[in-house]
């Protein structure tokens, strides 16, 4: 069975935050979702505190598409992706908004 949303008019929720914010979707076993951040945005400062952690604890897929993002581990190890880009972050993330484009990324992770 095909199933589809539309992060533009089919969205189970969007969560705003200073800088930016995240919308995402439901289809099937998997959850959509559109990140859009302005300069200055990090998830340590921006979302964590929302969600009461520093860093995220989710396991990502994401493709980025305008702006370029910097990702840092729990562990030290860092990466800067930009357009064109497909990123598996595991948990244990920091990520922030690179420069002074802003951020797009397109991501599907496990419900």
């Amino acid at each position: 069975m095909l199933e589809h949303t539309n992060l533009d008019t089919r969205v189970e929720s969007v969560q705003e935050f200073e800088h930016g914010h995240l919308a995402w979707g439901a289809v099937g076993e998997y959850t959509a979702w559109r990140l859009t951040a302005g300069p200055g945005w990090r998830y340590s400062l921006h979302l964590g505190p929302l969600e009461g952690i520093e860093t995220c604890r989710e396991d990502h897929m994401l493709f980025v598409v305008a702006g370029r993002m910097g990702i840092r581990m729990d562990s030290g190890e860092e990466l800067e992706s930009g357009p064109g880009d497909a990123v598996r972050i595991p948990p244990g993330h920091d990520a922030w908004t690179v420069g002074e484009d802003t951020l797009v990324a397109f991501g599907v992770d496990p419900r």
